[in-house]
């Protein structure tokens, strides 16, 4: 009898362990928190999670320079940033430091008051939110806490009326 339960016993963990390897659910979902990352600047910078200013809002707009949609959201975003300026704005991509900084240029979204961008080298980002498309953006509270996902990007009246919450 003592067998059947060890067995028993065996056979549950092995099950659970089994099951929790299978999970999908995406990590931001299990953690609220901001993630860690580190991305590098197109002047050979690195800016990491620990430089963004406490008890300032976080938009992470994770994007593609060549996107059509980013280009429109980038666009709308600078045309509307006196709604976002109280927001650290983080602009992330898989492409080169230098075309990130070329499109940060060119839609002006080196304008926005507190902002960052650069390639995220280790691809942390976009494995956290598990990004299917760009634009992508992550909005959190001046707590850093997770406020809110749009995966497939969103206007920034939008994202201005999440910062007012």
């Amino acid at each position: 009898m003592k067998q059947y339960v060890l067995l028993s016993i065996f056979i549950v963990t092995a099950l659970f362990s089994q099951a929790q390897q299978f999970d999908d659910t995406p990590p931001y979902k299990k953690n609220s928190s901001l993630p860690e990352f580190k991305i590098l600047q197109a002047d050979s910078t690195w800016f990491t999670d620990l430089l963004i200013p406490e008890h300032r809002p976080v938009i992470i707009m994770y994007f593609s320079p060549e996107c059509g949609h980013c280009q429109v959201e980038a666009e709308n975003l600078a045309q509307n940033r006196d709604k976002l300026d109280s927001a650290f704005m983080l602009f992330v991509s898989y492409h080169s430091p230098e075309e990130v900084g070329a499109f940060v240029k060119k839609y002006k979204l080196d304008k926005f008051r507190y902002t960052a961008a650069g390639r995220d080298t280790e691809y942390n980002l976009p494995s956290f939110f598990r990004v299917q498309q760009t634009p992508f953006i992550a909005v959190y509270s001046k707590y850093h806490q997770l406020v809110k996902v749009f995966e497939a990007g969103a206007n920034a009246e939008e994202l201005s009326k999440l910062l007012q919450e």
